[in-house]
This record gives structure tokens, C-alpha cells and sequence, in this order.
């Protein structure tokens, strides 16, 4: 399948006008974190609500985006055009995220989260879906893959930035940020193409290695094969494990004496600027490490996280979040990229889905695994979860690594 669409091209064959759509339709949770810069300034204009309560703004929308991203995997390419559902979600989000500046009521504006979690949902696994329909072939994938996850820690970092310089003018202004929608609604309007069906799909499930016809007219899909489920399982495990880093960061630096909150966001948006640089370079990254990419980004997230265990000033931090927020962008490229390799075309939309669904259940579930950790090594321990998973993700590598091994073999 060609993504020859347009007259204008790069090195690699691909359609700019194309480009510009698809990774117009990345977006999923650097728009909800968006909010995290006025959790204060919303606690003080709502002093008779709960600090735990305001936070739901941001946790909410993790829980509700889950059953909306099941169904986009489903209708997507099936019942509704892929373009058609990126723009409902786009739509959705431009005018729920810009509606707080209209209520002076908390609960009103956890409402409007809400149904902007909706719009999350339903736009959130379009984007790597399109690249698997359109790109066939792994080095066209790889680079498509790596800058539409880079262009999330863009979106991540212009939304942060535009929500605290308008906080500091006034807290409601700061829901304004998401008009900038509108502009990638437009991109996915006027660029994006619907891909075309396959004739027929052809997936190799790797644990069973037997062949599963999808119907060419994308109504029948098979279901997902074993083997992604698990890959899934494992991510969201990955994203349990690196999500302690980010909540304890504010206790590490002030426990040790090296900062306070403000210095915590500041290093914090290391993870972005480096994600945004490793998606980037993803597709280089992916032609050196072929197979192994995932053991070596495992690998990579383990020596970030042996940095920060073992830090002995801010200097380290900032290397170990650096390394780390690079790390996790491979990792969510590779998985993303592995997904491609099991599943069929027609499957890709459900399969990212569960990629979504289990990476917000990583999440969720990081603030019980951190507990956890740190009950069982005292409640001042801030740095246990980061040295537990430093084990776990040394783990993740030797496992990966058998696993790639295991598939280059059966490949010769």
C-alpha cells in the first residue's frame, strides 16, 4: 500500500499533506495533562472543595477515556471512517476543554472534564491505527510512529506552557489553551485521507503461528491475537512502574533539601523534551536496534531509573529524567511498532484501543503499587518505588531480549 498520496514527498516517500493529518490526529493524555499546572489555583478558588476532590479534573478523565477508546477501536474502519471519529473527538475536546471558562461552579467543571474525556476516548487510537493502514513497511512505519509519539510531547509541552502563563493571569483563562484544538481539527479537515481496505489481511499470530484471514471489507476482524494482549499487559505494567518518578518528584527534591515543587515541574519537563526528541529520532533508533529495540529501550529505562535511585544532587536527576523520558517514548514507539507485527491491518484500531486502555489502567494502578512499595520500606521512603523498578524493568530487558531472540530465530 502506497502512502504516495500527494505531489509532495520526503526521502522516505511520504505524502507531507498526509503527514500532517495523521499526526494531527495524535492527541490522547498530553491533552488532559494539560490541567496539572492549575491544580493549585484551582484549590485556592474552590477552598471548600477537597484537595483530593480537585484533582479528579485530571484522574477522571483517565477512567472515563477507557470504555470510549474501546469503542473508536471497534467502530474505526469499520462502521465509521477513521477521519470521521478523529474529527468528532477533535470537536469534543475544542469546545468541552474551552466550556470551564464559562462556570464558576467546581462540579460543573468536572463536568465538562468528563465529556471532554469522551472526546479523548474516541480520538485517542486513531492515530497510530492510520499509520499501520498506511505504512506497511517498517521503516516508513518506525518514522511515522516515532514523530507522531514526539508530537505528543510537543503538544504536551505547548499546552503545559500556554496553561501557566494564562494561570498566572487567572485560572479560568487558563481553559483557552485547549482552543488550540481547533487548529489541529482543521489540519485533520483538510489533509488527512481515509485509508484504503486491504483485499485481504493476513496476521501471524506468534504464539500459535497460524495465519488468520481478516474479510477485505474490514466488517470481519479476527480476534486479537493472544500475544498482543500481553504486549499490552506489559506496557501497562511499564507505565505503573515509571509513573511513581513523576508523583513522587516534588517529595524526592524537597526530602533531600535539592528544590521545591516549582523545581520538580521544571525538571519534570525534561520527560517531554526528551520524548519529543526520541520520537523523532525513533525511526534511526529502531534501524540500529531492529529486533532488540524494545529489550534495549527496557534496558535504557533501567539505567534512568538506577540514576535516579542513586542521585546525589539535581544534576543526576535531571540525567536520570532525561534518559528515562527519552526510554519511555522508545518504548511506547516499540510497543506500538510490535503491535504492527502481530496484528492485522483491520485489527489495528482495537489494538491500539487496548494499547490505550491498558496504559490508563498502568496509571491508575501506579498510585497502589507506590503505596505498596513504600509501606512495606517506610512512608518516607520516596526513592523505594524508583529502586523496585529499576529490578523490574532489568527484568523486562532479559525478557524482551529472549523474546527478540526468539523471533529473529524463527524469521532465518
Amino acid at each position: 500500500m502506497s502512502a504516495r498520496t500527494g505531489t509532495t514527498s520526503n526521502r522516505l516517500g511520504i505524502s507531507f499533506p498526509l503527514l500532517v493529518g495523521i499526526l494531527a490526529s495524535f492527541g490522547d493524555d498530553a491533552v488532559n495533562t494539560a490541567v496539572m499546572p492549575m491544580m493549585a489555583s484551582l484549590s485556592a478558588a474552590f477552598p471548600s472543595i477537597p484537595y483530593t476532590d480537585i484533582v479528579w479534573i485530571y484522574t477522571m478523565p483517565k477512567i472515563i477515556i477507557i470504555p470510549f477508546a474501546l469503542l473508536s477501536g471497534y467502530l474505526a474502519g469499520r462502521k465509521i471512517k477513521f477521519k470521521t471519529l478523529a474529527l468528532i473527538g477533535m470537536g469534543i475536546i475544542s469546545v468541552a476543554g474551552v466550556a470551564p471558562v464559562l462556570f464558576d461552579d467546581f462540579w460543573m467543571i468536572l463536568g465538562a472534564r468528563m465529556v471532554l474525556a469522551v472526546g479523548l476516548g474516541l480520538q485517542a487510537p486513531i492515530g497510530p491505527a492510520l499509520v499501520m493502514r498506511f505504512f506497511e513497511d517498517g521503516k516508513r512505519r518506525s518514522f511515522v510512529l516515532g514523530l507522531g509519539n514526539g508530537m505528543l510531547n510537543a503538544y504536551s509541552i505547548l499546552t503545559g506552557m500556554a496553561v501557566g502563563l494564562l494561570c498566572s493571569i487567572d485560572w479560568r483563562l487558563s481553559f483557552w489553551a485547549y482552543a488550540g484544538m481547533a487548529l489541529l481539527f482543521l489540519a485533520t479537515l483538510f489533509f488527512l485521507k481515509e485509508p484504503p481496505l486491504p483485499s485481504v489481511d493476513i496476521a501471524v499470530a506468534s504464539k500459535q503461528n497460524h495465519e488468520v484471514l481478516v474479510s477485505g471489507n474490514g466488517k470481519k476482524t479476527a480476534p486479537l491475537p493472544v500475544a498482543a494482549l500481553v504486549l499490552c499487559l506489559v506496557f501497562a505494567a511499564v507505565d505503573c512502574a515509571w509513573m511513581p518518578v513523576s508523583l513522587n518528584m516534588s517529595s524526592i527534591l524537597s526530602s533531600r533539601g535539592w528544590g521545591d515543587a516549582a523545581a520538580a515541574a521544571f525538571l519534570l519537563n525534561l520527560i517531554s523534551i526528551s520524548g519529543l526528541v526520541a520520537g523523532v529520532m525513533y525511526g534511526r533508533y529502531c534501524s540500529l536496534t531492529k529486533r532488540y529495540n524494545l529489550a534495549v529501550s527496557m534496558f535504557l529505562m533501567m539505567l534512568a531509573l538506577l540514576l535516579l535511585f542513586l542521585a546525589n544532587g539535581v544534576v543526576m536527576i535531571g540525567l536520570g529524567l532525561f534518559l528515562g523520558g527519552s526510554a519511555f517514548c522508545l518504548l511506547v514507539c516499540g510497543v506500538q511498532n510490535e503491535l504492527g507485527f502481530i496484528c492485522a491491518p483491520t485489527q489495528m484500531a482495537m489494538a491500539t484501543a487496548m494499547f490505550m486502555v491498558f496504559e490508563h489502567l498502568g496509571g491508575f494502578a501506579s498510585s497502589w503499587y507506590m503505596a505498596f512499595v513504600m509501606g512495606v520500606f517506610g512512608a518516607n521512603a520516596y526513592l523505594a518505588p524508583v529502586g523496585v523498578s529499576v529490578i523490574l524493568f532489568g527484568l523486562g530487558a532479559v525478557g524482551f531480549a529472549f523474546y527478540a531472540h526468539r523471533q529473529v530465530r524463527q524469521a532465518s
